[in-house]
């Protein structure tokens, strides 16, 4: 699965994933944290444990990519149930009306810094992306 990223405009939209797994389709809605760490460019997808690093910003955005792109195609790869316990390992709650839909995890900004014991002062970016 090659995916591309799309950056959504609306930053207060929910994290969401849907997975049709007869058409072995996945899309999702998911935030994205970048930031410098004082050597690298870091990009994390705290949703799903994701994250990858680069010397610039385009190499750090290139492997995010890469690094997300395993991750959805090892996904498809499983049977839905245990689709669902890796998705439910990391937050995430299947929608009750909507089964093939999966709301994301609380992300908080201030345990993103605790977690790369990162200075309050640090410049993070955040963006909501599609793929």
């Amino acid at each position: 699965m090659r995916s591309e990223f799309h950056v959504i405009q609306d930053i207060n939209q929910p994290e969401l994933i849907r997975i049709s797994k007869s058409k072995k389709d996945l899309r999702l809605h998911v935030r994205v944290f970048t930031f410098n760490d004082g050597k690298h460019e870091i990009g994390l997808i705290p949703s799903l444990s994701l994250s990858s690093y680069g010397n610039d910003r385009e190499s750090m955005v290139l492997m995010l990519q890469e690094t997300l792109d395993d991750y959805l195609d090892k996904l498809l790869e499983l049977k839905i149930e245990l689709i669902e316990a890796d998705l439910s390992a990391h937050g995430w709650k299947k929608q009750q009306f909507h089964s093939k839909n999966f709301d994301g995890p609380y992300i908080d900004k201030a345990g993103i810094l605790r977690e790369f014991e990162l200075p309050e002062n640090t410049v993070m970016e955040e963006q909501m992306i599609t793929a």
